[in-house]
């Protein structure tokens, strides 16, 4: 849990913007149904490597975000307020903000 901690603590290394409109749990499901192509290639970054890379995804107006991370690919929906704020003068409705977490192997 520690090193997710300090994952989550680095800068993102890219951030993507994806309009649609959708849940944490459709997302969720979409990750273990191989439905979506753009989530199958977070899958497969994170499988990789698992100890160093993990994904955030931010719903335009939700209080929490969803993390995916590690091998086997585990997701986690955590409150965060704090997201909510930075992003609220940015972030366009519809969208998700897909965030991509790294530390140098």
């Amino acid at each position: 849990m520690s090193k997710m901690k300090s994952l989550l603590a680095t800068r993102p290394r890219s951030c993507t913007a994806v309009k649609i409109n959708t849940t944490y749990a459709e997302i969720q499901h979409a990750l273990t149904c191989n439905t979506d192509e753009r989530l199958q290639q977070i899958v497969k970054t994170c499988q990789q490597d698992p100890n160093n890379i993990l994904f955030v995804i931010y719903i335009t107006d939700e209080d929490s975000i969803l993390i995916i991370f590690g091998q086997p690919i585990t997701t986690l929906v955590l409150k965060s307020t704090s997201i909510q704020r930075k992003m609220n003068e940015h972030a366009v409705r519809d969208y998700i903000y897909i965030f991509c977490h790294a530390r140098d192997s």
